[in-house]
């Protein structure tokens, strides 16, 4: 089925519901969602996510299935990863994706 960028925004939006330190901001052609000022996932325009882990943890991460490195001017930026609509229908694996993503934002100082 896969969502809507504004889909899969509102999706995240309500799995963060209640947290003080979540901000919004467009990005990337997207919406992203900063952690006490770090960027820890975005919808994504096409509907993927983006999502901000571990750059010594991206090696690991890309062997999971619809999960690869974002490319930003032909360069693979280890650290973002660009996870598949199709992997985020799962609610488990949707937030298993987030959690990574808030982990990593949550171990960067606030800026």
């Amino acid at each position: 089925m896969g969502y809507s960028m504004e889909q899969l925004a509102e999706r995240v939006r309500q799995e963060l519901t209640g947290r003080s330190d979540i901000s919004e901001r467009k990005m990337f052609g997207g919406t992203g969602f900063m952690l006490a000022g770090n960027l820890c996932v975005g919808a994504q325009r096409d509907g993927n996510l983006l999502v901000r882990v571990d750059p010594e943890a991206s090696d690991v991460l890309i062997r999971a299935p619809h999960a690869n490195l974002m490319v930003q001017r032909g360069r693979e930026l280890p650290g973002w990863l660009i996870v598949d609509a199709s992997a985020l229908e799962d609610d488990d694996s949707f937030r298993g994706w987030l959690a990574r993503g808030l982990e990593f934002a949550s171990s960067l100082p606030p800026k």
